[in-house]
């Protein structure tokens, strides 16, 4: 009966600290509350924390023409989806999203955690 208890008790501890660690937030997209490992502000550091890796990998690309035309079409974008929508959490909607120019010429399009979103030169000039 003794080691039922312990082994109880400790399931209990883990489960109650595994809980404590997670954030429980509103979900942009379904607007239900759930739980996430990290919440909203952490998130965002640790797509700020990874710009600087992204970039050396791939390098920026200097194209003011190009550039303007990336944020354009990736703020029209952000202007209709989930994040914008009335009923989203204001920590969403005040979250103002960076759209980069990688320098790469492969077809490709990536986020970063949080509000930083990044399209290859390759995409960019196809498109």
């Amino acid at each position: 009966m003794i080691k039922s208890m312990g082994k109880n008790f400790i399931l209990v501890l883990w489960v109650s600290l595994l809980v404590s660690a997670c954030s429980i937030q509103q979900s942009a997209i379904s607007g239900d509350k759930r739980a996430y490992g990290y919440s909203w502000e952490q998130e965002k550091q640790i797509g700020k924390d990874a710009i600087q890796q992204i970039q050396q990998h791939y390098g920026v690309y200097d194209n003011d023409a190009l550039q303007t035309y990336v944020d354009k079409i990736g703020q029209e974008m952000l202007a209709v989806s989930h994040m914008q929508w009335p009923d989203s959490p204001v920590m969403y909607k005040e979250t103002e999203f960076y759209f980069r120019l990688l320098d790469s010429p492969v077809v490709n399009a990536f986020t970063l955690p949080g509000e930083y979103i990044y399209v290859s030169r390759g995409t960019a000039i196809t498109s």
